[in-house]
């Protein structure tokens, strides 16, 4: 493998052209996945966000995050349900290019179009919206970004979050602004009941400043000893969290989605279904025994990104 020209990181090109960057000591996929799409239906009582996208020839292990909305009658805990593809290693970027999310025009009836094939009935049911998914890196450290609790689907209802001191009773998906995602990651106690998070898109966190990256980007190799400075100063840090939770990042259209299906869940009674969110399939899952870059590239199940140092 040749040395890499760029000591701090890498921009690699996607499929689709959109870029994505990682860090050096940044393990990914050795077979990356192709631009995802997945989607979200409605069709006699039931929402259903899903993502399709097969494998290419020779990929056999390579697992696409995967969220669905369905409509669910209440229940007091998520179902879980084994994933359907084997599981292995798949990692990639913490933003990586649009994943589509899919939603019905209406539901059907006895008197409409009646549908010949698949693809008249993938026609009649859903248009695209898009979003991006939050992925599995690995570095010398050990893991960073999103990823599900274990190796199973995971359902739950979907609530807005807007209150930052709330507290939940039960395991929900929660739709939040950026500014609660901090919280949502560090209250440890709080995140037991956290399913997984829907990130709205908001015009003002570009306005206001918004960075992933921590408040002095790279301290650890900074060459004296004050570390406290704020060279970013409107850093969060979140890009080298660690989340057991799968999370997405929602387009401005998806957002007023999904912000639709909380208002109709907050209007429903306990005797109707519910919208609930599917995060189908083990989300970026690590091979057991492979938690960080020097154990991945030695199983050979990754390949570092930006090459080796």
């Amino acid at each position: 493998m040749a040395q890499s020209d760029h000591p701090i990181g890498v921009t690699r090109a996607c499929r689709s052209g959109t870029p994505w960057t990682a860090s050096p000591n940044t393990a990914a996929s050795a077979q990356p996945s192709p631009a995802w799409k997945s989607g979200v239906g409605r069709g006699r009582g039931h929402l259903l966000l899903g993502q399709t996208g097969g494998r290419r020839s020779g990929e056999d292990h390579a697992l696409r995050p995967h969220l669905s909305i369905r409509r669910l009658r209440r229940r007091r805990h998520p179902q879980r349900r084994s994933p359907a593809m084997s599981r292995h290693l798949a990692l990639g970027s913490l933003l990586l290019p649009p994943i589509v999310l899919l939603i019905l025009h209406a539901p059907m009836t006895e008197q409409a179009e009646i549908l010949e094939s698949v693809p008249d009935l993938q026609k009649a049911m859903y248009v695209n919206v898009d979003g991006y998914p939050c992925v599995r890196l690995l570095n010398v450290s050990g893991e960073i970004g999103c990823s599900n609790p274990g190796n199973v689907k995971i359902v739950a209802p979907i609530v807005e979050f807007k209150n930052a001191d709330g507290q939940l009773s039960q395991p929900l998906t929660l739709l939040v602004m950026l500014i609660f995602l901090c919280r949502v990651s560090n209250d440890h106690n709080f995140v037991q009941n956290v399913a997984g998070v829907l990130v709205e898109s908001q015009d003002h966190s570009q306005s206001s400043g918004f960075s992933p990256v921590r408040k002095f980007p790279q301290a650890e190799f900074a060459p004296y000893k004050r570390q406290n400075y704020e060279w970013n100063p409107i850093g969060s840090g979140i890009m080298w969290e660690r989340y057991n939770f799968p999370v997405f990042l929602l387009s401005k259209n998806s957002t007023l989605t999904v912000q639709e299906v909380v208002r109709n869940n907050h209007r429903t009674n306990e005797a109707e279904p519910i919208d609930v969110a599917e995060f189908d399939l083990v989300m970026q899952t690590t091979k057991a025994g492979t938690h960080d870059s020097e154990s991945c590239l030695r199983e050979h199940s990754c390949l570092p990104l930006g090459g080796y140092r």
